[in-house]
């Protein structure tokens, strides 16, 4: 499976990305317009700091478009994943790309050529190997920029190394919460919530509880908030969950027997606001003396 790495300079450059069917954008026969011949690719990942862009749109994955020896990339998708927005100005026929304020860093990542032997081109953004078992302070994986939680520690792990491993889980959830909140679809949040809590030493977990407690949190957020409403603090609070914006000293839970993980951002559009957060609870299963990943939480 093939990875373009993306990493950010200031600006967001266009010159490679492709708009796909994310606008209502008009469009017309015309001189402007050159007929090719072009291959959607589902097994091109893009990632953005080692987190992979979100390809979901009404109309189904944007997926990484190959023509000619060039990558073609959702505006949409790239734009948000580095924290900025894109938005479709018909009048003038021009996707306008606005950067994003987040803490992203270095030369822009898309190679002219695939397969190019170019300095900027990253071969392989693969998960990270399980560290050395024999290590007492190593957690299961070492998963800083990954979109799942780490799913287990040593009994000495303290809550700030636990904290700062799942920060880009935390952003995931986040943005995958409140994309359901705008939409009132749950189906990929609650995958992901099941795919990361863990069974107790009983054989047991919290996911159902967890599932069903988030429908019906969903639902009653929606109808009581306007669409106008949702709109603005779903853009605003995307964004911050993307640039990991968390607020400082969330006052983590730390005891002997369970670590609460707290990630806050605050959204504000059009005069409102509102905070998100998400809970990460780890556990320690006294059988096996390690903390596991026992609940996940949104709101």
């Amino acid at each position: 499976m093939k990875s373009l790495s993306v990493k950010k300079s200031g600006i967001i450059v266009t010159a490679l990305l492709l708009l796909l069917t994310v606008f209502s954008a008009g469009v017309l026969a015309g001189p402007s317009l050159k007929k090719i011949t072009a291959y959607q690719n589902s097994n091109v990942k893009v990632k953005v700091n080692g987190i992979a862009i979100d390809e979901s749109s009404p109309e189904g994955p944007m997926y990484t478009i190959v023509y000619d020896g060039h990558s073609y990339v959702s505006a949409k998708g790239l734009a948000e994943g580095m924290g900025g927005t894109v938005k479709w100005n018909n009048s003038t026929q021009t996707v306008e790309v606005s950067s994003g304020e987040s803490d992203l860093s270095g030369s822009k990542g898309i190679p002219d050529k695939d397969n190019s032997n170019s300095e900027n081109a990253s071969t392989s953004t693969s998960k990270p190997e399980k560290e050395n078992s024999n290590s007492e302070n190593a957690s299961t994986y070492t998963s800083k920029s990954d979109i799942n939680t780490v799913p287990g520690y040593s009994s000495s792990t303290n809550v700030s190394t636990m904290y700062n491993d799942n920060k880009g889980a935390a952003s995931h959830a986040l943005t995958l919460y409140l994309e359901a909140l705008k939409s009132g679809d749950t189906t990929k949040l609650k995958s992901w919530m099941k795919d990361n809590t863990q069974k107790n030493q009983y054989g047991t977990d919290s996911y159902e509880a967890s599932a069903k407690s988030l429908d019906s949190q969903i639902k009653s957020f929606r109808a009581l908030n306007e669409s106008d409403v949702i709109d603005a603090l779903v853009v605003s609070g995307i964004k911050e969950a993307k640039a990991k914006s968390f607020e400082v000293n969330p006052n983590n839970d730390d005891s002997t027997y369970s670590k609460t993980l707290k990630y806050l951002i605050n959204a504000k559009g059009n005069g409102y606001k509102g905070t998100f957060g998400v809970y990460f609870s780890y556990m320690l299963n006294k059988e096996t003396n390690k903390y596991y990943m026992s609940q996940l939480l949104v709101y």
